[in-house]
């Protein structure tokens, strides 16, 4: 597959009551290809990815989470041969669930 990436995490409990929870997750994420010469753009680093979310739980089984993406394409993701840069890329998502 010629990638590999880096993926540190973070989670942080906003409050936690006797009616639900609210936590705050983060990631990000590196990816860089093995060989370049399997890239559009001839270069290893890919991407730099930042993934925010917001999750609330209640006792009661009800979750809610608000997820957004963004993608900061770097050069092995180019198109040189058509001088074509690539763009960010984002996602918004909210996810509702009621678990019994």
């Amino acid at each position: 597959t010629d990638a590999v990436y880096v993926r540190p995490h973070a989670r942080v409990r906003v409050f936690d009551e006797p009616f639900g929870t609210m936590e705050l997750h983060a990631i990000a994420i590196g990816s860089f290809a093995v060989f370049a010469e399997s890239t559009p753009g001839g270069q290893n680093p890919l991407g730099i990815e930042l993934d925010p979310s917001l999750y609330y739980r209640t006792r009661e089984g009800f979750f809610a989470a608000l997820d957004y993406a963004v993608l900061f394409p770097l050069a092995g993701l180019d198109n040189p041969d058509l001088g074509l840069k690539a763009q960010p890329a984002q996602l918004v998502r909210l996810r509702l669930a009621y678990m019994f």
